[in-house]
């Protein structure tokens, strides 16, 4: 299982500004290219880009110190992702269990650049690019993947939003 991850990246870490170029510079803010939200209330819509915003920068930070609860704690009981060229990771449980060893053995990091968010009620989606880089902690070559992904983001009763489905989908290779 702990392959699975070596290439899986699931989802984003931090909403960047898209416009950007993939960088070891990067510039983090809390902006999409485009933002759709379905209500008539500016607060209401600034508070549910702002719960989003919240799990992405939560995220970020359990991937940053490895800790395995804290990520399947961000993600709903019957998540599901799928990255290319692997088996998917469903639940909860499965989630936890792959990052656990991956996590083990690698310094990981997610950088996000967001594209497109929409939010329809307490379902939202998430499309842009990730960059993802992994060192091994006992030493080695780091190596950096950047890839494309979608996401869908569904909100708790709690009012707090969870990650829910995810696909991830590396480029075309330049021939």
């Amino acid at each position: 299982m702990k392959n699975k991850l070596i290439n899986y990246i699931l989802l984003s870490v931090l909403l960047t500004n898209s416009t950007r170029s993939y960088s070891d510079d990067l510039k983090y803010d809390n902006t999409c290219d485009l933002v759709d939200v379905e209500t008539t209330n500016a607060d209401s819509n600034q508070a549910q880009v702002g719960g989003i915003y919240q799990l992405f920068m939560d995220w970020r930070e359990a991937i940053k110190v490895g800790d395995a609860e804290s990520i399947a704690n961000l993600v709903t009981e019957d998540a599901e992702f799928w990255s290319n060229g692997y088996d998917p990771l469903i639940g909860r449980l499965a989630l936890k269990q792959a990052f656990e060893p991956f996590l083990a053995e690698y310094n990981y990091t997610q950088d996000y650049s967001c594209l497109e968010l929409i939010i329809r009620g307490d379902v939202a989606f998430i499309r842009g690019h990730e960059e993802n880089t992994k060192t091994p902690h006992k030493g080695g070559d780091t190596i950096t993947t950047r890839q494309r992904t979608f996401s869908v983001i569904r909100q708790t009763k709690s009012g707090k939003w969870l990650f829910s489905r995810g696909m991830s989908n590396l480029p075309l290779q330049a021939k």
